[in-house]
């Protein structure tokens, strides 16, 4: 049995259901499946939005500690790849740009949260939410150069960051949605 809600002559009434098919959309008292769908996804990007949007505030009041995980990646990866020419330098050269980078990151976070937080052009915002953490995945979880518990460590952590990434991809493909039901049917919805 399922309880919904009916918005009848101005009331909000709850009503229950025992249909095989009623679907989750009468429970908020939504009409149609689409529009449904349209709520969830908001709901799910707004719950992506908030890492990205809680990290850049972390960066924001803890610099310092920021600016010095950024470093402390950077000098790993010269540990482990230094000997192949050439890595060393690049690395060298974004050693001196570190607080450039944090805020390029923070700015990234910060535009990439809201745009998804707030439903407006949702696959810029994932895009730019992209381009921060494909790297700041690859650059502090590099799980394939550590041993034992460590490295399991990172590989979770790694894998969880796949996650996220892999729900921007599908926030790209899906955009916001359709409008309305056959309206937008041929628009590219962003």
């Amino acid at each position: 049995m399922l309880f919904a809600l009916d918005k009848g002559e101005g009331n909000l009434k709850l009503r229950a259901y025992s249909k095989e098919k009623t679907n989750f959309c009468i429970l908020f008292g939504i009409r149609g499946e689409k529009m449904g769908f349209r709520v969830l996804a908001g709901i799910g990007r707004f719950f992506v939005s908030l890492i990205f949007i809680a990290l850049a505030a972390y960066s924001i009041l803890n610099w310092d500690i920021a600016q010095s995980e950024l470093s402390g990646a950077l000098a790993n990866w010269e540990l482990y790849t230094g000997y192949i020419e050439g890595v060393s330098f690049v690395i060298q050269n974004l050693l001196t740009v570190v607080p450039l980078l944090v805020v390029l990151g923070i700015i990234l976070q910060v535009c990439g949260g809201f745009l998804l937080c707030l439903s407006l052009r949702v696959r810029l915002g994932a895009v730019l939410l992209l381009c921060q953490f494909i790297p700041a995945t690859a650059l502090y979880y590099h799980f394939w150069f550590l041993d034992g518990p460590v490295m399991q460590r990172a590989l979770i952590l790694f894998l969880k960051n796949l996650s996220i990434i892999g729900s921007l991809l599908v926030i790209i493909s899906l955009g916001q949605g359709e409008t309305s039901s056959g309206s937008s049917k041929g628009k590219a919805s962003n």
